[in-house]
């Protein structure tokens, strides 16, 4: 389920942030020898215009080791 948010200038990557597609490729960029199998939002603190800060739930695939896990 993606949160739904009023559109806020002060803000302009909110709705990147809160898209789990868009952040599973985000995080699959950063995250060597790392695959996102699933990333959904977890908690939202949001302050208009001032800050936003989410939580993440994701299942990861280890290439390295073969391992799956949540973070």
């Amino acid at each position: 389920m993606k949160p739904e948010l009023p559109t806020d200038l002060a803000l302009p990557q909110l709705p990147h942030a809160l898209d789990p597609l868009a952040m599973a490729t985000t995080f699959a960029a950063e995250l060597d020898g790392m695959t996102v199998l699933a990333c959904e939002v977890d908690r939202i603190k949001y302050r208009p215009q001032r800050n936003c800060s989410v939580s993440y739930r994701l299942q990861l695939d280890d290439t390295r080791s073969g391992r799956r896990l949540e973070q």
